[in-house]
């Protein structure tokens, strides 16, 4: 599994079939709007995990900020 960019195992995660069709059909890239929501909900944690989620959130705010 990768939270950062896609590539979900949806079966690993428990997302039932009928829920992968309804992303699907929702979103132009569903592998990716999935990764991405979980990984802002991880930066919300603790440990080392959540310190590398909110870095990279970080960086994605920072060039957004200068752009």
């Amino acid at each position: 599994m990768n939270n950062d960019f896609g590539g979900l195992h949806y079966d690993r995660l428990g997302i039932s079939p009928t829920v992968r069709n309804l992303l699907q059909l929702t979103f132009l890239g569903p592998d990716w709007t999935l990764s991405n929501s979980r990984a802002m909900v991880k930066a919300f944690s603790g440990g080392l995990e959540g310190a590398v989620h909110r870095e990279f959130w970080m960086r994605v705010a920072s060039r957004w900020a200068v752009i």
